[in-house]
């Protein structure tokens, strides 16, 4: 682009260089597509674009009679600039011979090149002074507002309990991990939760399923895993006894009532005479006495769901995707709430911001994992991509906040939180001597 000129036709100031003659330089307008010339003397006119105190572009065509084009120092000489505080750099020109009668030969050079500063631009510092005050602030004159207490809530997701027996020793193997307890068991007690949520798939029920063939080593499996699970449900009252309780179902306890309604019908929702309002007799909430340790069962999956807040829902969940990452991304399209679900055994979080009509609105979705052995737990698979954790979540109630803290288990024996480092154990010396089962142990 040429600086300065205009063209005739439209009056644009968008116009280029086609041709330099001998005393005139031919242009285009960018704008109309037009040509013009303008006559020149000695060379034609300077564009220069400093573009800021330590740069500077500059293009102009110099007329040569020695057959060398101009040096740095005729550049910066010919635009203002002082040589010895200015540098050339990307120096490049097009040459082309011309002669006239008067003249003879001469050669014109259309030169480019940037010009840098070499020594820096003196500049004023302004005067600076501290800022004093004569009183120091009182916060008590002011009236701070106190901060809202927040409640707290654990969701043990997954554990899985159940065995295989060994056909010759007879043997319980079993699928979960009781060190990942212990570690639940140690920060229940330390924490006293307003809330401790089981999350579905406590029992793995192996027995009651006919969706695959089932083997003699997961025969005899399910009275040991019950014993084993009202143990842990009766812990977590102990240690927690104000704590409220709530056990959501999954897929796995729905075996059970699924197996009766598909393979004996008479028996589904039979209850016993001595109660005849709340759980039938073949259930989770009458098989492992929930009433007994006042823990209420949430039925009716995959429907179910407990609800922390108006903006956070935990449930069981029945949607899982290949690949890590999917799954907690699909809980979000036309999301109206957080969500916490399990179901997957695998670790995945997503976030996403959504526009109303009343602003944005951030919807979050997490699984933690599972609580169960991923090496032992039944799977169709071998290689799966299953991680162990649990959840706490701290929440304000009605309308409020809430902060999902993801709890990770390290290889089934420790885990990070709450600025400590909780390594699990084994209490199945503990459950025998209070079950009288010695084969748990």
């Amino acid at each position: 682009m040429s600086k300065n000129v205009v063209c005739p036709h439209c009056g644009s100031l968008d116009v280029r260089v086609k041709a330099t003659r001998t005393n005139s330089i031919s242009y285009q307008c960018k704008g109309c597509k037009g040509y013009f010339s303008s006559q020149i003397e000695n060379a034609t006119e300077d564009y220069l674009d400093q573009k800021s105190t330590t740069e500077a572009v500059v293009k102009r065509t110099f007329k040569s009679t020695n057959g060398m084009p101009p040096s740095a120092n005729d550049i910066c000489k010919h635009f203002g600039f002082d040589g010895d505080e200015w540098s050339v750099s990307r120096y490049s020109y097009k040459e082309s011979e011309r002669h006239t009668a008067k003249e003879g030969y001469f050669t014109l050079y259309q030169i480019s090149a940037t010009l840098n500063r070499t020594k820096p631009v003196k500049t004023q510092m302004p005067a600076l002074s501290q800022i004093r005050f004569e009183k120091r602030i009182n916060r008590d004159t002011y009236g701070f507002t106190e901060s809202k207490p927040l409640k707290k809530a654990i969701l043990l997701p997954e554990a899985h309990i159940g065995f295989s027996r060994d056909p010759v020793t007879g043997k319980l193997m079993p699928y979960h991990d009781r060190s990942v307890w212990d570690i639940a068991f140690q920060i229940v007690e330390q924490e006293q939760f307003d809330e401790i949520i089981i999350q579905g798939d406590m029992l793995d029920l192996p027995e009651w399923s006919d969706k695959f063939v089932r083997t003699p080593d997961m025969y005899a499996t399910t009275q040991p895993a019950l014993i084993e699970t009202a143990w842990i449900l009766r812990k977590l009252r102990v240690l927690s006894p104000k704590s409220r309780i709530r056990y959501l179902e999954g897929n796995h306890e729905q075996r059970i009532s699924r197996l009766l309604a598909t393979h004996l019908a008479v028996a589904y929702g039979v209850h016993s005479v001595r109660d005849t309002v709340r759980m039938p007799a073949i259930s989770i909430g009458s098989l492992l006495d929930l009433d007994a340790s006042d823990i209420e069962w949430v039925g009716d999956y995959p429907n179910n769901m407990i609800w922390l807040n108006n903006n956070l829902r935990v449930i069981h969940g029945d949607k899982s995707k290949s690949r890590s990452g999917q799954t907690a991304d699909g809980y979000l399209d036309n999301a109206r709430s957080s969500v916490i679900f399990a179901h997957i055994h695998r670790r995945e979080r997503a976030c996403r911001t959504l526009h109303h009509m009343n602003g944005p609105r951030i919807y979050e979705s997490a699984c933690s994992g599972m609580m169960g052995n991923p090496a032992r737990t039944p799977a169709s698979t071998k290689e799966h991509d299953w991680q162990q954790g649990f959840t706490v979540v701290e929440y304000q109630e009605g309308d409020g906040g809430f902060d999902i803290q993801q709890v990770a288990v390290h290889e089934g024996m420790e885990a990070l939180y709450g600025g400590k480092v909780w390594v699990g154990g084994d209490y199945k010396s503990q459950m025998v001597s209070e079950t009288g089962w010695e084969s748990l142990s």
